[in-house]
């Protein structure tokens, strides 16, 4: 079941090794409204390049995820966060300025409604 109400999850500094990794993969690939996930400091666990790729492939199949701290040392796998991050920014900031636009003009065409009514 997903749980769209939790925004940032850290789980920094635990001892998330392979078998984890791919548990939040799939999490992800499960679609949540996670903005923020913080995994770096792993207490002696080894992270396989598969598992990291795995969880990259996940982080690009959200729209949610932006910002994630990990350090992924498969450089495929660094690329594909990155990029995805960097498009999941760029559209929320997007949506959140034609909101912002929208709001404004919302306003303004109350403001002139009442004026012409107080005419």
């Amino acid at each position: 079941k997903a749980n769209d109400r939790i925004a940032s999850l850290n789980l920094e500094g635990n001892r998330i090794a392979t078998a984890g990794i791919s548990a939040l993969a799939g999490a992800l690939r499960g679609g949540c409204g996670l903005r923020e996930l913080r995994l770096d400091h792993q207490v002696g666990g080894i992270t396989s390049e598969s598992a990291e790729l795995e969880l990259a492939r996940a982080v690009e199949s959200t729209s949610t995820l932006q910002k994630l701290s990990y350090s992924c040392r498969h450089v495929q796998a660094r690329d594909i966060v990155n990029r995805t991050l960097m498009r999941n920014r760029d559209v929320h900031g997007r949506q959140r300025r034609l909101s912002r636009r929208r709001d404004a003009d919302h306003r303004a065409d109350e403001s002139k409604r009442e004026l012409v009514q107080r005419i």
